[in-house]
């Protein structure tokens, strides 16, 4: 309902309606004022009132998130990434009062040219993430249904089934040894001698590791918890390379990122994920006679049925040899 009051000349009218933010203006006269109410109101029984929000962007959305939101994640550069790409796309452009359904189609679609269905996936989903936190924590009026959840996500498997050979890891090392990023080589045969993953690599504080007992911990893993693991004498004379700094491994992301994707590319892997080296060495411990729950403190698995499903990826041809024996 609007009401009017009459203040220095001017007639302001106020509207409250359930469901809707308060509104308020100042007119001269009274009947313009009463035909702003009446097309207010109007507009509000009708549900297409779009408030004094109408003029927000996706795109000044995407920016508040990125830099009050993001930057308090474990994952915050991958999330920035994938968050300053959205914005380059004219997508972002759009009002979120105007932003439909289609157009989240069409982003779809442009995506899917490129990447993965899971990535697909992962954009879509971060735009929800922003659109709910749009309204849940900045109060911002905007439609409360996002329009992402209208859009279909294609089913898809994502379950990879790459294992490394010893003729390729060793193609691999040798690829790596040729990269001007020397660490490479390093990191590489770190990661396949731990099952580490590549955050906890780099993240290895040098108060974690203690060469006597042939231990190191890994700090905040991706489980959010701390993890301690046995190492071979390998990964200390590996670590004794590096004696400077309170990290070992220091290299900038997007240094490593290059020089491993040229690597792999020379090595004739391509496809070869770095976190695949953790699946290939995972596999090489339950190879090697290690029990599932040995493996499981090394790997850091809260579950054994992700552990055998996911990564170990062991094949009949790897079991041929125990069964010859069994078969004594």
């Amino acid at each position: 309902m609007a009401h009017f009051r009459k203040k220095k000349g001017k007639w302001y009218v106020e509207i409250k309606k359930k469901g809707h933010p308060r509104v308020s203006k100042a007119f001269i006269s009274k009947d313009t004022a009463n035909k702003f109410a009446k097309d207010i109101e109007s507009q509000m029984e009708k549900g297409l009132y779009q408030g004094l929000d109408n003029k927000i962007t996706l795109r000044e959305l995407l920016i508040k998130y990125r830099d009050e939101v993001v930057v308090n994640h474990k994952a915050c550069r991958r999330t920035t990434s994938k968050i300053n790409q959205i914005i380059k796309n004219k997508i972002s452009s759009i009002g979120v009062w105007m932003l439909k359904s289609s157009h989240l189609y069409q982003y779809k679609k442009e995506l899917s040219e490129t990447k993965a269905p899971q990535t697909v996936k992962i954009y879509l989903t971060l735009i929800k993430a922003v659109w709910n936190t749009a309204i849940k924590v900045w109060s911002i009026h905007m439609p409360v249904q996002c329009p992402c959840d209208l859009v279909v996500i294609d089913k898809f498997n994502n379950t990879r089934d790459i294992t490394l050979s010893d003729v390729e890891y060793n193609r691999l090392l040798d690829c790596a040894k040729q990269s001007s990023l020397h660490m490479l080589h390093d990191l590489i045969n770190f990661a396949y001698l731990t099952s580490a993953r590549y955050s906890e690599i780099v993240n290895l504080k040098r108060k974690d590791a203690d060469f006597k007992k042939q231990l190191i911990t890994f700090r905040d893993t991706k489980n959010k918890s701390d993890r301690t693991i046995a190492i071979s004498s390998k990964v200390i004379e590996i670590l004794k390379r590096y004696p400077f700094g309170d990290t070992f491994f220091r290299v900038p992301h997007d240094k490593f990122v290059y020089q491993w994707n040229r690597c792999r590319a020379k090595a004739g892997l391509k496809d070869f994920r770095f976190h695949d080296i953790r699946s290939a060495a995972i596999r090489n411990m339950l190879l090697s006679g290690m029990s599932l729950a040995e493996v499981q403190v090394q790997s850091g698995h809260r579950s054994i049925d992700v552990l055998t499903k996911r990564y170990a990826r062991i094949k009949a041809l790897d079991l041929v040899e125990k069964i010859e024996k069994s078969a004594k």
